[in-house]
């Protein structure tokens, strides 16, 4: 359905989802080409991400 405005499936195994997910829908639009190969890790929401880079610099 979203194929033809340019959005594509992200390769199952790059990103995890912290609640079960179909992954077969889980879609992305790069705005950049290679944006989307740079993502990895786990989805968070952006509160959380800002404590896990700040425990990161900690470490």
């Amino acid at each position: 359905y979203y194929g033809p405005l340019g959005f594509k499936r992200i390769p199952r195994g790059q990103i995890s989802m912290p609640r079960p997910v179909d992954l077969d829908r889980l879609l992305s639009h790069e705005i950049a080409p290679g944006a989307v190969s740079r993502l990895v890790g786990e989805v968070c929401h952006a509160d959380q991400a800002r404590v896990a880079a700040h425990v990161a610099a900690m470490a």
